[in-house]
C-alpha cells in the first residue's frame, strides 16, 4: 500500500497512474529481521543480511535458486557489493567482516580488526578499498584485494553506526550514537567537520551523486542534508513517526528514499523539497531501502523477514528496462521468492494541495510553508538556485518539439546503456579467452615435461 502525496491518483476514479511506484517481487527466506539490502550493479542479483546470521543472494531469474551464505556467528548488519559486482561484503555482530564470492559456492574470507560489532561496510568507487564502521568507536579502511588493514578514523565518543565513501572516494562520512555526523579526509585521516544538528543517534549517511552534499538520518525521526563545501544545513525534513533507519539517493540526485521503524518507506523530491510517496508494504519496521544503480527499481528490507523489490516508475514513466525479468511471475518454489505485484494495495488520497490562504494544520507544515527547503546545490561553486518551473506552454508546436527532444534523449540513453552492456560482455569474453589460453598453455607444458621424463 502506498499513499500518494502529490495526488497523482484520479480523484474521480481512484485509478493508479503509470508513474506511481509498484511492487514487483517479494523474497522470503530469512528466518529473522532483515537489516540490509543491496542491488548487484548488473541488476541480476539482490543481496540481503539478516539477524539470523545469514547473507542471502536472490537471483532475479525465476529459474535460479537463491543462495544462502552461512559463516557469521552473529547478526548481519550490512551488506555491500563491490562496483564490479565480483565481491560481496558483510558486516556482523561477531566483530568480523566477510568478503564473499556471490556464486553458488559462496567462498569467503574474513577481515578481523574491530573489537566490537561491525555496523556497516562500504566500497570505494574503484573497489580497491573497503570502509567499515564499528561499535568500537572507529572506522577502518582495508585494501583490496590484499585484504590488509590500511588506516583508522578515530574521533567519535560512542558507537559508530554507519559509514560511507564519497563518490570520488576522497572523503568519508560517518554517523554515531554520540549524535554527530562527521566528514573525514581519506588522505590525511583527519576530521574535516562535525555536524551536531541531530538530537539522537545518527543511523545512516549517504553522499549525493554530485559529491557536494551529504545526507544523514537518525532516531530523532529527521533527515538532514548539508552542503559539504560550506558545511551548512540546506534541507531538513521531519520525516517519520519513528526512527529513520536508512537513506539513499536516487542515481539522478533528484530523489531520496528513507526507511523507518514506523513500517513505512518514503520518497522525497529534493528539487521541490517535499514528500512524494509514503509506501506501506511491510508489516514491521523497515530497516533498509536502496535504489538500483540505474534508478528503475528500489528494494526494501524489514523486520517482517521480507525483502521487497519495487518498480520506481515516477522517474522514467516510459522506461521499459527490467531488473533481470523482475516482473515475471516466479513459479519455482525453491527460489524462496514470489511475485507479489498483486499483494500490495494502493490507497488513493485526496488532493493535499493548499491554497495560499489556507493555514497548515501542523507546526512542521507551517514551518515548511513559511520557509520552503532550498534545492540541492549543483556541483558548480556559487551556482545560483534552480529557476522556478515555467508555466505550461499552450503552444502545441512547442509541446511537440519538447516531446521529440525527450524521445531522442531517451533513445540515446538506451543506446548508451546497450553499448555499456556490449562492452562489458566483450571484456568478459576476452577474460575467458585469456583464461582458456592460460589453461591450454599449462596443459601443453605439463605434457612436454611428462614426455621428457619418459625419455
Amino acid at each position: 500500500m502506498y499513499m500518494n502525496e502529490k495526488n497523482k491518483t484520479s480523484a474521480s476514479t481512484g485509478v493508479l497512474q503509470d508513474f506511481d511506484p509498484s511492487l514487483e517481487r517479494t523474497f522470503r527466506g530469512h528466518k529473522g529481521p532483515v537489516n540490509s539490502v543491496v542491488f548487484k550493479p548488473d541488476l541480476k542479483q539482490l543481496a540481503s543480511g539478516s539477524e539470523d546470521g545469514s547473507v542471502m543472494v536472490w537471483n532475479f531469474r525465476p529459474q535460479l535458486r537463491a543462495y544462502r551464505f552461512v559463516g557469521h556467528t552473529g547478526a548481519v548488519n550490512d551488506v555491500a557489493y563491490s562496483p564490479s559486482g565480483r565481491l560481496l561484503a558483510s558486516a556482523s555482530d561477531d566483530q568480523t567482516v566477510r568478503i564473499w564470492l556471490p556464486n553458488v559456492k559462496g567462498d569467503s574470507s574474513v577481515l578481523k580488526g574491530h573489537t566490537s560489532a561491525v555496523r556497516s561496510v562500504s566500497f570505494s568507487a574503484s573497489g580497491r578499498e573497503l570502509l567499515t564502521a564499528s561499535d568500537d568507536k572507529t572506522l577502518k579502511i582495508w585494501s583490496l584485494p590484499s585484504k590488509r588493514f590500511k588506516c583508522s578514523f578515530t574521533g567519535h565518543s560512542n558507537w559508530v553506526r554507519t559509514g560511507a565513501f564519497s563518490p570520488d572516494s576522497t572523503k568519508v562520512a560517518s554517523g554515531s550514537e554520540d549524535k554527530t555526523t562527521k566528514l573525514w579526509d581519506v588522505a590525511t585521516h583527519t576530521c574535516l567537520n562535525t555536524f551536531y544538528e541531530h538530537s539522537d543517534v545518527v543511523t545512516s549517511v549517504a553522499f549525493h551523486p554530485s559529491n557536494v552534499c551529504l545526507a544523514s538520518c537518525g532516531m530523532d525521526k529527521t533527515i538532514k542534508i548539508w552542503d559539504t563545501r560550506s558545511n551548512t544545513l540546506i534541507q531538513h525534513y521531519d520525516a517519520h513517526q519513528d526512527s529513520v533507519n536508512s537513506i539513499r539517493f536516487h542515481p539522478s540526485g533528484n530523489f531520496l528514499i528513507s526507511s523507518s521503524s514506523d513500517n513505512t518507506l518514503k520518497i522525497w523530491d529534493l528539487r521541490e523539497g517535499h514528500l512524494m510517496y509514503t509506501l506501506q508494504g511491510h508489516q514491521a519496521g523497515a530497516n533498509s531501502a536502496t535504489f538500483s544503480p540505474n534508478g528503475d527499481f528500489f528494494a526494501s528490507a524489514a523486520s517482517d523477514n521480507i525483502v521487497m523489490v519495487w518498480r520506481t516508475n515516477f522517474d522514467r514513466p516510459s522506461s521499459s528496462a527490467t531488473a533481470g525479468n523482475a516482473g515475471q511471475e516466479n513459479t519455482n518454489s525453491n527460489n524462496y521468492s514470489e511475485n507479489s505485484s498483486t499483494t500490495a494495495k494502493a490507497k488513493k488520497t485526496t488532493n493535499r494541495t493548499r491554497s495560499s490562504k489556507q493555514r497548515p494544520k501542523t507546526a512542521a507544515a507551517r514551518y515548511k510553508a513559511k520557509r520552503p527547503a532550498p534545492p540541492v546545490p549543483s556541483s558548480k561553486p556559487n551556482a545560483p538556485p534552480a529557476p522556478p518551473v515555467a508555466e505550461q506552454n499552450n503552444n502545441s508546436s512547442n509541446d511537440n518539439n519538447a516531446a521529440d527532444l525527450s524521445n531522442i534523449a531517451n533513445a540515446l540513453g538506451f543506446i548508451a546503456k546497450q553499448l555499456e552492456v556490449v562492452t562489458q560482455q566483450m571484456a568478459n569474453l576476452e577474460r575467458r579467452t585469456q583464461k582458456n589460453e592460460d589453461v591450454i598453455e599449462k596443459l601443453a607444458l605439463n605434457a612436454g615435461l611428462k614426455h621428457q621424463h619418459q625419455d
